[in-house]
């Protein structure tokens, strides 16, 4: 199965990296090979498409990069690729890493937001919900 994580470095996107690992299968696990590959997972990290000097846009991807890094030390002994996207929104960039590279899962965390603040500030995870072609999963 190919999973896309989309990853920001707050809490939530690190519960759903430890609710991907949890449900996911690591690489080296013998027994189930017959039966299943290990799962593929993506780290998908979006970035602001750059309207900024080109120092800034260096900063963003290197901060990029770290954030990702935390999720790759708890993936490990896992397949996992990162990708760090630039985009305007934020679903949309998620949605296209994971049709791309023809995804079976897009998990996410959320950020909790409800009633008129929710409304108002939107949701990437909302966003997804309304737009995606593939399951989806929202931890909390």
């Amino acid at each position: 199965m190919k999973v896309v994580v989309g990853y920001d470095g707050s809490e939530q996107a690190r519960r759903a990296i430890t609710f991907a690992k949890n449900i996911l299968i690591p690489l080296n696990t013998q027994d189930l090979k017959p039966l299943r590959q290990p799962d593929e997972i993506h780290i998908v990290t979006v970035i602001n498409e750059p309207k900024q000097k080109e120092e800034q846009v260096i900063l963003n991807r290197e901060n990029a990069k770290e954030i990702q890094l935390e999720a790759l030390n708890e993936l490990k002994g896992y397949n996992v690729k990162a990708e760090i996207v630039e985009g305007k929104n934020v679903s949309d960039a998620i949605l296209n890493v994971c049709y791309q590279i023809g995804c079976d899962m897009i998990i996410v965390g959320s950020r909790g937001l409800t009633g008129v603040k929710g409304a108002i500030l939107g949701s990437v995870s909302s966003e997804l919900l309304a737009k995606s072609k593939v399951p989806l999963l929202i931890v909390k």
